[in-house]
């Protein structure tokens, strides 16, 4: 094909563009979608435990719809104890004192002994 003499026919340069975007993929813009055949199955989401905390979700409704938490916030009374190696006596927290003759106060805690 000459350039030349497609320049007289404008009728073949239409058939030769019809042709060309033949080949041409009009679906550019859409993405092409994999072969899933190719990809392992997940046998997990066919367990019962990928249903488990849906269950266990439905179950705590049932059993607590009037269920109000306690509160956590108990007061307490400091306590006296006496420090057995320097013998300072301190009011401390209760729970941070296992054993009134075993108290050590935070000055002979840092020291051997």
């Amino acid at each position: 094909m000459d350039i030349e003499n497609l320049k007289k026919n404008p009728e073949q340069v239409k058939q030769l563009i019809g042709l060309l975007s033949s080949l041409l993929d009009t679906n550019e813009d859409v993405p092409k979608q994999s072969n899933d055949n190719n990809k392992p199955r997940n046998k997990f989401l066919d367990m019962s435990e990928f249903r488990a905390h849906k269950d266990d979700a439905e179950l705590d409704k049932k059993l607590h719809a009037d269920y109000k938490p306690i509160p956590r916030n108990r007061s307490f009374e400091n306590i006296n104890v006496r420090c057995r190696i320097c013998g300072k006596e301190e009011s401390v927290s209760p729970g941070l004192v296992s054993s009134y003759d075993r108290y050590k106060c935070n000055k002979c805690s840092g020291s051997a002994g």
